[in-house]
């Protein structure tokens, strides 16, 4: 059975290479590598790749801090 032109797109990814993430989220590969190395994001291997599920990357980008409140200090108090 052969998939439509274009219906791939239609169809949701179940997950995303580490330059995929990187281009999705703005973040370098250092970073992508250790928030997966520190446990806060959380990857599988296929063979020699590494594959982040779209759940896992949903749970990350979730679990981070509001902008301006990084470890519960605004930047104006980080200063002080």
């Amino acid at each position: 059975m052969s998939t439509p032109r274009g219906a791939e797109r239609d169809i949701a990814r179940a997950a995303y290479s580490v330059p995929e993430v990187m281009l999705m989220t703005g973040l370098g590969r250092d970073s992508v590598y250790q928030a997966i190395n520190d446990g806060h994001l959380r990857a599988k291997k296929c063979g020699t790749r590494t594959i982040i599920t779209a759940h896992a990357l949903n749970v990350f980008l979730d679990s981070l801090p509001d902008a301006g409140q990084a470890n519960g200090k605004t930047r104006r108090q980080r200063r002080r």
